[in-house]
């Protein structure tokens, strides 16, 4: 780069850093040392991930290195120093060679708090539509019709995933630069299962009333909750009383599904085998006991991301 484009670039309001194909710093303009409090000198052949913090040092590593090695210019979001950019990585060439990278950051605040609004406002007709289908499975006697159940659990499924793409792209919004792990409510999911069963007065739900959040799909570990519901009650038990509960001491979420049995002893029980692929998808672990005089029981452990990687 001659002396003229330097200048050029000095001029600029928007942060710009040079780096050479090695992925170091050799140049950036005043507005990129104000942002990140660097000088000219500290910041020769410095590592430009160095600049960087959080996941966009590996962003940048990745930009750098796919343009280096003649790729296409890279666009992504960049969340820095308080800030939200839209970063554009582009080669320097001479002839057909690379010799050098230009990242320039511009600020795109205004684009960002529109999406955040947007999101935000996802949130009521998501909990409109939930009501409106619990509702109709009241009134449609779909609680009891196979048919309008299927139907309206399927929406209530898709509805789901709608509600978990939304606070996705909230976390996405809000910072970190990376996508958040696919990760789910287990204590709301055994509300809705509980809350769709046919014979849902026989159900009673006692868990902790903060849970922590459990890896994998909810709407699937959901649907399988409801299918396990469904078959207890279908092979005669007279209650069920669901359990959840975190021990002080390890690293699994404990879910239970305990049946009250009046009259013949509870024999051994199958789930579905698409039941039991769902919770082995999520890491499950699963346990059934019968005893003549308590009943039946059936423990899930799930594994808790947080405490796993711990």
């Amino acid at each position: 780069m001659n002396g003229m484009e330097r200048t050029l670039l000095s001029f600029l309001d928007t942060p710009v850093v040079i780096g050479d194909p090695g992925g170091c710093a050799v140049w950036a303009n005043p507005a990129f040392e104000t942002l990140f409090e660097v000088s000219g000198d500290d910041l020769q052949e410095r590592p430009l991930a160095e600049l960087f913090a959080g996941g966009g040092r590996e962003r940048i590593l990745h930009a750098v290195a796919m343009v280096s090695e003649g790729g296409e210019n890279q666009r992504f979001r960049l969340r820095e120093r308080g800030s939200d950019f839209e970063a554009v990585v582009s080669a320097i060439e001479v002839g057909s060679e690379c010799v050098g990278v230009v990242i320039l950051l511009k600020e795109t605040l205004e684009q960002l708090e529109r999406l955040c609004s947007l999101q935000r406002q996802l949130r009521e007709p998501i909990d409109e539509i939930e009501i409106v289908l619990d509702s109709l499975l009241e009134q449609t006697g779909g609680r009891r019709s196979e048919e309008h159940r299927g139907r309206i659990e399927d929406a209530m499924r898709s509805l789901e995933r709608i509600r978990k793409w939304s606070g996705e792209l909230g976390d996405l919004l809000s910072g970190g630069g990376s996508m958040p792990d696919e990760r789910f409510d287990a204590l709301s999911c055994l509300r809705r299962a509980m809350n769709r069963s046919a014979e849902v007065a026989m159900v009673e739900l006692l868990a902790q009333p903060s849970l922590p959040a459990i890896e994998g799909d909810g709407g699937r570990f959901e649907w399988a909750l409801s299918r396990m519901i469904e078959e207890r009650i279908n092979a005669g038990a007279a209650r069920l009383v669901l359990g959840a509960r975190l021990p002080e001491t390890g690293d699994t979420l404990l879910v239970s599904i305990n049946e009250i049995a009046e009259g013949e002893p509870p024999g051994a029980l199958a789930d579905p085998p698409d039941v039991r692929q769902v919770l082995g998808d999520l890491g499950a672990q699963v346990v059934s006991v019968a005893d003549p005089r308590l009943g039946r029981s059936t423990l899930l452990s799930l594994p808790v991301p947080e405490r796993r990687n711990a």
